[in-house]
């Protein structure tokens, strides 16, 4: 899968959230997923939050952040940061992009 795929159809997802009227979107991701959402989030003049697990390296959360993007580092791994990412979704009422799995796509 290249990055092009995961941009195309987490651009279906985000439509959904300007169409709702959402401002700000947040994900978890260990790399690739983040960077379409950061791509899409910019295209579509979002905010957006990254979860990533504590040991995402440098490189990965420099290359998430800016352009109105915020990488969180929490959790162990995946599943873990995951889970932050749909609680704060809830909680902050931010739009929650899945990183696979959607049932859109």
């Amino acid at each position: 899968m290249t990055l092009d795929f995961v941009q195309e159809n987490s651009s279906i997802i985000t439509n959904k959230a300007v169409e709702k009227g959402y401002k700000k979107l947040i994900s978890s991701s260990g790399g690739n997923a983040g960077l379409a959402v950061k791509y899409i989030a910019n295209k579509l003049n979002l905010s957006a939050t990254i979860i990533v697990p504590e040991v995402t390296s440098q490189n990965i959360v420099d290359a998430l952040a800016g352009d109105g993007i915020d990488v969180i580092r929490h959790g162990s791994v995946w599943n873990i940061a995951d889970e932050k990412a749909q609680e704060l979704a809830k909680t902050l009422g931010i739009f929650y992009v899945t990183p696979f799995d959607h049932p859109t796509i």
